[in-house]
């Protein structure tokens, strides 16, 4: 007799599966199966089937998992990013995106333009622009200078 575990579901059961193995194929008559063998062949049949959705779950479940890191991971990576001065463009306490200490730090190179990072200097006319301390501070330097 065939091995019946490894088909998928009841409707693919040959037809001669509750006929009697002794019977003859030309007989009309159907014989009764041996018992509870109907029984362990849907056991059977159940019992693969739920291993195929199992898995089919723990796949799609997989999935989905690194989709969401994949997006958290980008998320992070972009708006989370500080730019190379360590403040975070847009934020209106930095304006132009620069921290006052780095202003300081980079003012004397930006009086006589000899800083060559053209970011940097777009970024430190915008703070000066808004900042009044720093602008005090850079006409302190260019008085003490001129």
């Amino acid at each position: 007799m065939s091995n019946y575990s490894t088909w998928y579901s009841l409707e693919t059961l040959p037809i001669d599966f509750a006929m009697n193995s002794n019977s003859n194929k030309s007989e009309s008559h159907w014989q009764p199966c041996a018992t509870g063998a109907i029984g362990s062949a849907s056991d059977s049949v159940r019992s693969r089937n739920d291993a195929i959705a199992r898995r089919q779950f723990l796949k799609s479940a997989s999935a989905a998992a690194v989709v969401v890191a994949g997006v958290g991971f980008a998320g992070w990576s972009l708006l989370g990013q500080k730019d190379e001065l360590g403040a975070l463009r847009g934020n209106p306490n930095y304006p132009g995106g620069i921290a006052c200490s780095e202003v300081k730090k980079h003012l004397p190179k930006y009086i006589v333009n000899a800083l060559t990072d053209h970011d940097l200097v777009e970024s430190i006319s915008v703070h000066l622009a808004a900042c009044s301390h720093c602008c005090d501070h850079r006409d302190s330097i260019t008085n003490s200078t001129a």
